[in-house]
């Protein structure tokens, strides 16, 4: 990277100033003022003709705290649909809680953390668009513009409050299933297959699952069996809708799964 950085700026230089490869040493013999100002000239001139916008930021927790690994979304305010979707930008946060969008089509976009995606146990967060709206309608549109990078002020998310609710998976004749997997979808995130975007792993047919209160939820678990060549996926039935409230929440429920026990499908 670095021989690739030199050679760039030996082959700027030879055809800004003119002066041969052998005689540059002499060209800027004496004058390091010179050659700093030769090459922050060249850094501005990149800069000027990026055709692209920058934007970055930091988001925290209600103590103040970085919020690690949340998506956050760049959504452009013209385009709907399929154009919407994938006139995105879709980046997440690092340990310090900063998000870095570095090649921005210029228009105008509305900001937004847990846009996409519904709060759960890992990150209980609700969606925020930026700088502290729960509506993207009243979110500040910002103007992205070419070679020119935006500093976003601190965006501090509101927690959501959680429950716990104690998960059984078992057999159709009542045995325990040894394996298997939750899957929570949150209604008021229908674009999102599950919560988190993952499927928590159940060992011994119990789990104490952390779910955000404030929303209705699909609930089914699944089994993965082997069936030779292929993976037989078995979910419980029925599908249960669940509310989770205060005097709503279930304290616990149950999954049955229904087969008799399978041998479980093994990564090759």
């Amino acid at each position: 990277m670095r021989l690739f950085f030199a050679s760039a700026l030996i082959l700027a230089l030879i055809s800004r100033t003119g002066v041969p490869l052998t005689a540059l040493p002499r060209y800027f013999a004496g004058s390091i003022t010179q050659f700093t100002s030769f090459f922050l000239q060249l850094q501005n001139e990149k800069s000027e003709n990026d055709p692209f916008g920058a934007l970055e930021g930091n988001i925290v927790d209600p103590e103040g705290k970085p919020v690690y690994a949340i998506e956050v979304s760049l959504i452009p305010v013209n385009k709907s649909n399929d154009e919407r979707w994938y006139g995105t930008y879709r980046k997440w946060t690092n340990k310090e809680g900063r998000y870095e969008f570095k090649r921005v089509t210029p228009g105008h976009y509305v900001l937004g953390a847990h846009a996409e995606g519904a709060p759960d146990g890992k990150l209980p967060f609700a969606t925020m668009y930026y700088p502290e709206a729960r509506e993207e309608a009243l979110a500040t549109v910002l103007s992205i513009e070419k070679s020119k990078i935006s500093q976003l002020t601190l965006m501090r998310l509101r927690r959501v409050e959680t429950a716990i609710i104690k998960v059984h998976v078992v057999w159709q004749d009542g045995s325990q299933v040894a394996r298997s997997n939750l899957l929570f979808h949150n209604l008021s995130y229908p674009d999102q297959a599950v919560i988190g975007d993952e499927a928590p792993f159940i060992n011994g047919g119990e789990l104490q699952f952390v779910v955000p209160k404030g929303f209705e939820y699909y609930a089914r678990a699944k089994v993965d069996c082997d069936a030779g060549k292929t993976i037989e996926t078995i979910e419980s039935r029925p599908v249960q809708r669940i509310k989770v409230a205060d005097g709503f929440t279930p304290q616990e429920m149950t999954f049955v799964i229904p087969s008799l026990p399978c041998k479980f499908w093994e990564p090759k």
